[in-house]
């Protein structure tokens, strides 16, 4: 995905930690967190050279700082 944007976000209505990538097609929305987790309530994403999507998120219930991994290939 290199070279095209991607949001990171936290689904409130599903408790899910979401990573939206913009494709040719539209837009792309993968579930990274889910199982009605209060991982990814604060999230900073940033991409690798190879393209691959890292997110460093807020864990409420742990009161952790997580990273989570994407490869979008």
């Amino acid at each position: 995905m290199t070279g095209q944007p991607g949001i990171s976000y936290y689904d409130i209505g599903n408790l899910d930690l979401m990573l939206a990538l913009k494709t040719s097609a539209g837009w792309r929305r993968e579930t990274l967190e889910g199982a009605r987790s209060e991982a990814g309530l604060v999230t900073s994403l940033a991409f690798d050279q190879q393209g691959r999507a890292h997110i460093a998120h807020f864990e409420r219930t742990q009161g952790a700082l997580l990273h989570t991994f994407f490869d979008p290939r």
